[in-house]
């Protein structure tokens, strides 16, 4: 490689354990459901109320790993043939974090009580590939005022990354008396039934499915959740990707020395998804829901912004 190129590359490996999640601490009694099924807190020798239904309680029962190559390529602030000074940093994650539970704020956050590691499979914040290339480049220009023509310089950021991990649940309620698939009484967890292959489409183009038509990323029809198969349906959990995103954001600067070196002053503008392309985020994972299958909402469009710094 050129003397001014720095590689890097480097393995990154996590291992955690007991780490907290939710869980319902009041499940149903497996040897009461032959005959009236009883959760099990409302057998509790002395407790004279025996309506209580499900229990949500934080229990270290999590168990998390994460494996990554890392690669990066970076030029520090030096001349480039033809172009002046230019610096950047070129960067390329392949990663898979794996979990049961993805903490309380994630979408998957609670684990059964029997059977806490049914659920173990990539996380919710699992991301496969991560692209970032980021850099500055000071614009030569040489002939006209100095104060005019001196002290340009152009920052690109560029990112792409996979798509986060989607579960399809059977959006089934959760009873104080009925025991659900899963004989424990959470049916809240309960994924849909898988019944087909999956397919992923482009959600730039518009797809129908029986009277639904939309912007639809993959095939509602793959999945069924009228009568899902115990204890926890078929489809795995986050067994699809979201949508990727790709994006560009751009700033031009303007550096004027006033008063020699003392004070420097410098206009920027900045556009934020320069190419004001749609970035799709979030998707309908409810079987119930019009929407089921197909993309709800994106990220933001072209943002511009101005600033004048006064550096001193």
């Amino acid at each position: 490689m050129p003397d001014n190129l720095v590689l890097q590359t480097a393995y990154v490996g996590t291992a955690s354990h007991k780490l907290t999640a939710l869980m319902d601490v009041n499940p149903f009694d497996p040897k009461t459901l032959g005959g009236t099924p009883h959760r099990i807190q409302n057998e509790v020798a002395g407790n004279t109320d025996k309506s209580f239904g499900f229990l949500e309680e934080f229990r270290n029962t999590s168990d998390a790993s994460y494996n990554g190559l890392q690669i990066s390529v970076t030029k520090p602030l030096s001349p480039t043939r033809f172009l002046g000074n230019t610096y950047f940093t070129l960067a390329y994650t392949y990663a898979h974090n794996i979990d049961n539970a993805s903490g309380f704020r994630e979408t998957s956050s609670t684990v059964p009580f029997f059977q806490p590691h049914i659920f173990r499979a990539s996380s919710d914040i699992d991301l496969r590939h991560v692209f970032a290339f980021s850099g500055g480049w000071d614009l030569p220009f040489n002939r006209g005022p100095e104060k005019l023509v001196k002290g340009w310089s152009l920052y690109p950021i560029i990112t792409y990354r996979t798509g986060y991990p989607l579960s399809v649940t059977a959006d089934l309620s959760t009873s104080q008396s009925v025991p659900g698939p899963s004989g424990a009484g959470d049916a809240s967890l309960v994924n849909a039934n898988l019944v087909g292959p999956i397919q992923y489409f482009d959600p730039h183009l518009q797809q129908t499915f029986g009277a639904a038509k939309g912007l639809f990323l993959f095939n509602p029809k793959a999945f069924d959740n009228s009568s899902p198969t115990p204890p926890y349906g078929t489809a795995a959990r986050n067994l699809l990707r979201g949508p990727h995103r790709a994006n560009m954001d751009f700033a031009l600067a303007k550096a004027t020395p006033v008063y020699g070196e003392r004070v420097n002053v410098e206009f920027r503008a900045e556009a934020f998804n320069i190419f004001n392309h749609t970035q799709f985020r979030s998707v309908g994972t409810n079987p119930d829901s019009t929407t089921f299958g197909q993309v709800t909402s994106a990220y933001d469009p072209r943002i511009l912004q101005f600033g004048l710094h006064i550096k001193f």
